[in-house]
C-alpha cells in the first residue's frame, strides 16, 4: 500500500511541475546567490542570522532553494514547505523577479516596517498554517508553541523584523486557525495518530 505522505508529496510536485514548468529544487549550498544573501544577512541582522544556509528555504521565481537535509526530511514537512513556496512562485509570475526582489527586501524600509514583504509572507505562512492542519490535525495548529513559532517569523529577526505589530499578527493566526475548524479542513485523529508533542524544523522565506 502507498504511504499516504508520500502521495500527497507527489501529487503537489506534479501540480508545482503543471503550473511551474521551469520548477526546480536547488541545493543552497551550490548557489552562489544563496552564499552571498548568507554573509548578507549576517552583516545586516547584526550576526542574528547565522544559520540561513542550514536552516531556511526560500524562492527565487519558479527555484526553490532547500538545505543539505532535503532529501531526507519527512515527507509531510516537506509537502507543508512547498505549499508555502508555492505561494512566493505565484508572486514572482505576478510581479517579477526585479519587482519582486525591490517590493519584498525595500518598501517601505527594509527593516522594522517590511510591509510588503510582510504581505507576501503572510500569504506563504497561510499555507503552512492550512497544510500543517491537512497533515497533522487541527491540535497541531492550536498548539502555542505553534503559533509561537509562526508570529515570531513577522516579529524576529529571521525576517529582518518585518512587522513589528505583534496583535496584530496574532490576530490573523488565529483567524487563519478559526477559519480551519469552520471547514473541516484539518486531518482527524483516525488518519494521524496521537501526536507525543510538537515539533518543527523547516523555516521558509
Amino acid at each position: 500500500m502507498a504511504d499516504p505522505a508520500n502521495t500527497r508529496l507527489d501529487e503537489l510536485y506534479a501540480e508545482l511541475r503543471q503550473e511551474f514548468p521551469r520548477f526546480r529544487i536547488v541545493a543552497k549550498r551550490e548557489s552562489k546567490l544563496q552564499r552571498v544573501l548568507h554573509y548578507g544577512l549576517m552583516v545586516v541582522t547584526f550576526g542574528k542570522v547565522r544559520d540561513y544556509l542550514d536552516s531556511y528555504h526560500n524562492t527565487v521565481g519558479s527555484t526553490v532553494y532547500v538545505t543539505d537535509d532535503w532529501d531526507t526530511n519527512d515527507p509531510n514537512d516537506r509537502y507543508v514547505l512547498l505549499r508555502h513556496e508555492r505561494e512566493h512562485m505565484r508572486q514572482f509570475r505576478k510581479f517579477s523577479a526585479p519587482g519582486m526582489m525591490f517590493l519584498y527586501w525595500l518598501l517601505p524600509l527594509p527593516f522594522g516596517l517590511a510591509y510588503f514583504r510582510a504581505r507576501f509572507e503572510r500569504a506563504g505562512y497561510e499555507q503552512t498554517i492550512r497544510a500543517s492542519a491537512e497533515v497533522y490535525g487541527l491540535d497541531y495548529v492550536k498548539d502555542s508553541c505553534f503559533r509561537e513559532f509562526i508570529v515570531d517569523q513577522f516579529t524576529g529577526a529571521g525576517y529582518g523584523w518585518m512587522w513589528p505589530f505583534r496583535g496584530r499578527v496574532e490576530a490573523w493566526y488565529d483567524a487563519v486557525v478559526a477559519d480551519i475548524a469552520r471547514s473541516g479542513a484539518y486531518a482527524g485523529e483516525d488518519q494521524i495518530g496521537p501526536l507525543e508533542e510538537f515539533s518543527i524544523d523547516i523555516v521558509d522565506s
